[in-house]
């Protein structure tokens, strides 16, 4: 309610505890959770799921919010060949409007930076 009435919008981010093992289900069980909760934000950033966890995620969005704008998908810090496959299983789905991935674009580089082990001009060469 506070979102609506300052005119902002709300982006839920769901990450699983590290401990967990990973699946699909998981997210969309923790997604339904959130809306029997009352909880209904206008974006989603998540981590990549399969085509059919994507078809899934867009049936239940679809019936409990048609408000919302969307997900964007969450990098987590993983390879760049983890989310081509991630990328490519979201295609086509029109849910997906974007992603957040830049440990995995930058991470390496900035901790490497960070430690004093590289300089300025080296982190951005990187």
């Amino acid at each position: 309610h506070a979102c609506c009435q300052s005119g902002h919008e709300l982006l839920l981010e769901v990450i699983l505890p590290a401990s967990m093992p990973r699946s699909d289900e998981l997210y969309l069980r923790a997604i339904s959770r959130f809306y029997n909760l009352g909880i209904y934000p206008d974006w989603w950033k998540l981590p990549p799921l399969t085509s059919d966890g994507w078809t899934a995620l867009s049936e239940i969005i679809q019936r409990r919010d048609p408000h919302c704008h969307g997900v964007v998908i969450l990098g987590l810090d993983a390879p760049a060949e983890q989310l081509r496959a991630g990328f490519n299983a979201a295609a086509g789905h029109e849910l997906v409007k974007g992603f957040a991935v830049g440990r995995t674009l930058f991470g390496e580089a900035s901790r490497a930076w960070l430690k004093h082990d590289i300089d300025d001009a080296q982190l951005v060469a990187r």
